[in-house]
């Protein structure tokens, strides 16, 4: 008696239909010179992350404070440096300086914004400034094409003794793919940091990331700004 059965396996193509893909552009510049463990006390601003406001006006709002929290989570995650706040600081230089940084900052901004940059370096060590640079949606078509799929064939005999036998082989049979549309998130940031006592850009990247099968820009944007995160820790530890 002869058995026959067929199991496809799964073949590997070029396109890789159907799985997660993503591609990344990253450029930095780190100031060779600048020793990154010396940094004790960090300053974190927020993200200028306004241009969420394109991507959903309606929505923008709670969006844009979802992605501060994030970005200052991963700040904040094992962080090998303490951090203080903007307000923090603040009040550090008015003791300083015996003067009100806060009033000051609405009488006449300006002067309030030079005192804080002149003293901050006092205090901290570092600062960061990103800004989010894309953030959008989109897709691409990937045309129809032809794949190939392995299929193994196994035939199964009985042999006079009554013993059981398998033979088993492969090949490659055509599989027609039609059109499939590809959903596209894209999102692209900014960071730079500085040595808080000179002012000097000590570190900067641009990155974008493009997460294919995929429309979760919050997930691409949190995946950019944990890589920059994790490598800065690097530098530091």
């Amino acid at each position: 008696m002869k058995k026959l059965s067929l199991l496809v396996l799964t073949l590997t193509f070029s396109f890789l239909l159907f799985l997660p893909a993503a591609h990344a552009e990253r450029f930095d510049l780190t100031d060779k010179d600048f020793d990154f463990r010396q940094i004790k006390t960090m300053l974190i601003y927020d993200p200028d992350v306004e241009l969420m406001k394109q991507a959903d006006p309606v929505g923008s709002d709670l969006m844009i404070r979802v992605a501060m929290a994030d970005y200052q989570k991963e700040g904040a995650d094992d962080a090998p440096y303490a951090l203080l706040s903007p307000d923090q600081l603040s009040r550090k230089i008015s003791l300083q300086l015996g003067r009100d940084l806060d009033r000051m900052m609405q009488e006449d901004p300006e002067q309030a914004g030079s005192l804080f940059a002149a003293n901050c370096g006092q205090f901290i060590d570092a600062y960061i400034r990103t800004v989010l640079t894309e953030y959008h949606t989109g897709s691409y078509v990937v045309p129809a094409h032809t794949e190939w799929k392995q299929i193994q064939e196994s035939d199964t005999y009985t042999d006079r003794d009554g013993h059981e036998h398998t033979i088993t082989h492969t090949r490659q049979i055509p599989q027609y793919i039609p059109d499939v549309t590809v959903n596209t998130a894209t999102v692209r940031l900014r960071f730079i940091v500085y040595n808080a006592k000179t002012g000097k850009e000590i570190f900067s990247r641009d990155d974008s990331r493009t997460d294919d099968y995929s429309t979760d820009l919050r997930d691409a944007y949190k995946k950019v700004i944990h890589s920059f995160f994790r490598d800065l820790k690097k530098k530091i530890r």
